[in-house]
C-alpha cells in the first residue's frame, strides 16, 4: 500500500533524526541530518513586533483615510429616556465584555455603544433619549413613536 510505504518511511527518516541528535560528538551526522532536510543549518529566531505584544490604540483626534475620526473611547455611558417608552437593552459589540444587556448603561467599546429602546404600546408620542459620559460629549435624541 503507497500510504502505509509513505508512513513507515517517515519513521524511517524520524529515526534517522533522532540518531543524529542523539549523538552530539558526530559531527558528520550531524552533516548529515541537515543534508537530509531534518536539521536546519540556521539558528531560528523568534521576530516580535510592539504593535502584536502590547496593542495599539489610535492617538486622541487620529482620522482615517476617509477623514473619519477613528473612536476609541472606552468610558461609561448612561442613558436616559423620559416619554413613553423603556430602555429594553444596552450593548458594545465587546465579545469580551459580559455585562448585562439589561439596564440603562454600558462601556463603550471602541468609542461605540447600542442602546435599544421599546415604545409603550397604545400610547405614541415623543421619546427623548439623552447619553452622558464623563470623557465625552453628552448628546440627545428626539423619537416620535406612533401606533
Amino acid at each position: 500500500e503507497p500510504v502505509l510505504k509513505d508512513m513507515l518511511q517517515v519513521v524511517d527518516n524520524f529515526e534517522r533524526a533522532l540518531s543524529h541528535a542523539n549523538r552530539p560528538e558526530d559531527f558528520a551526522s550531524l552533516k548529515q541530518g541537515i543534508e537530509d532536510g531534518f536539521l536546519a543549518p540556521f539558528k531560528v529566531v523568534r521576530i516580535d513586533i510592539d504593535k502584536d505584544l502590547q496593542g495599539w490604540r489610535p492617538p486622541s483626534g487620529k482620522r482615517d483615510k476617509n477623514g473619519l475620526l477613528v473612536p476609541d473611547a472606552s468610558d461609561w455611558v448612561q442613558f436616559g429616556l423620559s416619554g413613553p417608552g423603556t430602555i429594553a437593552a444596552v450593548g458594545n459589540g465587546d465579545p469580551t465584555d459580559h455585562s448585562s444587556f439589561q439596564g440603562d448603561r454600558i462601556r463603550a467599546f471602541h468609542g461605540l455603544c447600542l442602546v435599544v429602546l421599546r415604545s409603550a404600546r397604545g400610547n405614541p408620542g415623543s421619546l427623548r433619549l439623552t447619553a452622558e459620559s464623563q470623557h465625552c460629549t453628552s448628546g440627545e435624541s428626539r423619537i416620535e413613536t406612533r401606533e
